[in-house]
């Protein structure tokens, strides 16, 4: 197998590429809430070796692959059939000394479209321990929905565990790739977005453009809450509103602004996000300000779109 992403390789292991995966897998850090502990060198050819006995998606029903950037494998991709029909389950880990560039959003994005287009899949789902904050916002950030949280379900490394899962389907993907209007660019000399946005939007096409005003946490009959995140999901439930009501797909809005006079909740922001934007992350200004237009308000949004 033999994937060519922008900048990165995903490919069958060689027996080359075992230091290297040790390099990654001898990181505590790394290996915190793997299934596995950190490799040593007791164990490093053991446990090299495991990997490269699952090859092939059809063949072995399971694959290992090697992320390998300038020939240096930076990343583990994982996939493998689970038990339920046209379903596969994909995880991955990747170099601490390489993280912070996109690395992984860019393999995850590359395999999901791979495997949903070569392979008859109806379903990709991942899961994570609940404490792997850096793989839970990776999983949100291609545009995969957080569908369950379980709580002390896993048992590992001495002590029972909690799990997120994530899952996008077939027609997803399709329907994110069928936009060709606006393009999403997060250049590789720029840090990963902290958040679920995009550095730069980019429109190839004549379009008509539609400014909103800022949306601010008020329900449809002036009712403003007191808190903050009930404004936050009356404020989304406007730009909704307006995006259905427009006919504008998520996929076309290209800029927001969001201004705030206290601290935003990201967890639930972004959970109530997610359900409009999915990975159609628009480029995004974030601001903390002293006070909006009236004393009561804490948060107003406003949307750059194309119709």
């Amino acid at each position: 197998m033999y994937i060519k992403a922008e900048r990165l390789v995903v490919r069958n292991f060689k027996a080359s590429d075992i230091d290297d995966v040790y390099q990654i897998y001898k990181n505590e850090e790394t290996c915190k809430y793997l299934l596995h502990y950190a490799w040593d060198e007791t164990n490093k050819e053991v446990n090299f070796n495991n990997l490269l006995i699952k090859s092939d998606l059809d063949k072995d029903r399971a694959v290992n692959l090697a992320v390998s950037f300038n020939d240096k494998v930076i990343g583990v991709f994982h996939a493998w059939h689970t038990g339920m029909k046209q379903t596969i389950e994909v995880g991955f880990s990747f170099s601490k000394d390489f993280s912070g560039k996109g690395y992984a959003t860019e393999t995850l994005l590359v395999m999901l479209e791979y495997i949903f287009n070569n392979y008859e899949v109806h379903r990709i789902q991942a899961v994570c321990d609940d404490r792997n904050i850096a793989s839970k916002k990776l999983c949100l950030k291609v545009g995969m929905r957080k569908e369950a949280h379980f709580i002390k379900d896993y048992w590992n490394k001495g002590e029972w565990t909690s799990s997120y899962v994530f899952g996008i389907l077939k027609e997803e993907q399709r329907a994110y790739e069928k936009n060709d209007t606006v393009i999403r660019k997060n250049p590789f000399f720029l840090s990963s977005p902290l958040g679920p946005y995009s550095h730069l939007t980019e429109v190839s096409s004549n379009k008509r453009l539609l400014v909103t005003s800022g949306q601010v946490g008020c329900d449809v009959l002036g009712n403003i809450p007191v808190g903050l995140n009930e404004q936050v999901e009356n404020c989304l439930n406007n730009i909704q509103q307006i995006l259905v009501n427009e006919g504008i797909n998520p996929s076309n809005v290209l800029k927001v602004n969001i201004y705030a006079t206290e601290k935003i909740n990201w967890d639930y922001f972004n959970s109530k996000w997610n359900l409009i934007f999915s990975k159609n992350n628009p480029s995004m200004t974030f601001v903390y300000v002293p006070a909006l237009a009236m004393p009561e308000l804490k948060i107003e949004i406003e949307l750059w779109c194309i119709k």
